[in-house]
């Protein structure tokens, strides 16, 4: 995207974005063929701090920065943090999550459901307005890419 400087913009202009992946869409079929690698793969979560801290403690750091220049010392840091998290933390498992606004949708209809469970007989406009309101629900959650995806 090329920009020129010289262009005025303005709050008060409309900006298009055209974005050339599906980013609404269930990533963890991408997110599965990406290894994670370097830090990011380790479990930080469920880490046992107390024992990291004394490895970290226990590496003589002076020692280390004696015996490489100045330019290899964070290269040797870094690897040396590295192998540490790589003997006491686990990798982390992959998680795969569906979209928040299939979440929400589905929340959404459960409580849509619970209230027409809980009406009284008697009130018929009232239930047919919540059934007419669980049926775009429905109709929502048949529509986001998510579901979409999976139906292809």
């Amino acid at each position: 995207v090329k920009l020129d400087l010289n262009d005025r913009l303005s709050d008060h202009e409309p900006i298009n974005i055209i974005l050339s992946e599906d980013v609404t869409g269930n990533t963890c079929k991408k997110r599965r063929a990406e290894k994670k690698t370097g830090f990011r793969q380790f479990d930080f979560k469920n880490a046992d701090f107390e024992v990291v801290s004394e490895k970290i403690a226990s590496v003589d750091w002076k020692a280390l920065r004696k015996s490489s220049s100045f330019e290899e010392f964070p290269k040797l840091f870094t690897q040396e943090l590295f192998n540490i998290c790589k003997s006491e933390l686990q990798i982390s498992k992959e998680h795969c999550q569906r979209p928040k606004a299939l979440n929400t949708l589905r929340r959404k209809r459960v409580r849509v459901e619970k209230k027409l469970k809980n009406l009284a007989d008697g009130n018929i406009g009232k239930r047919n307005a919540l059934e007419e309101k669980l049926s775009k629900i429905y109709l929502d959650i048949r529509d986001t890419p998510a579901v979409m995806a999976t139906l292809r």
